[in-house]
């Protein structure tokens, strides 16, 4: 399971997709909750790609918001 956490965190912390809504990650989620999203038999690009649509829906969510504040 470490294995796919770094897997995670790395792919998060490279700055196309750190811009692209994979900050919240870095910045808000610890390490067992990225592990609550995860299975064993996952590969890293099965893990990336879950967790993209949850961070895609938080950065939905973010955009949203920031678009009533005008």
């Amino acid at each position: 399971m470490d294995n796919l956490i770094k897997a995670v965190r790395e792919h998060a912390l490279d700055p196309a997709n750190y811009e692209a809504g994979w900050d919240y990650l870095v910045e808000c989620w610890t390490d067992e909750e990225i592990a609550e999203e995860l299975t064993p038999n996952m590969t890293p690009k099965m893990a990336i790609k879950k967790l993209g649509k949850i961070m895609k829906t938080y950065r939905a969510y973010g955009d949203e918001i920031r678009s009533t504040a005008w």
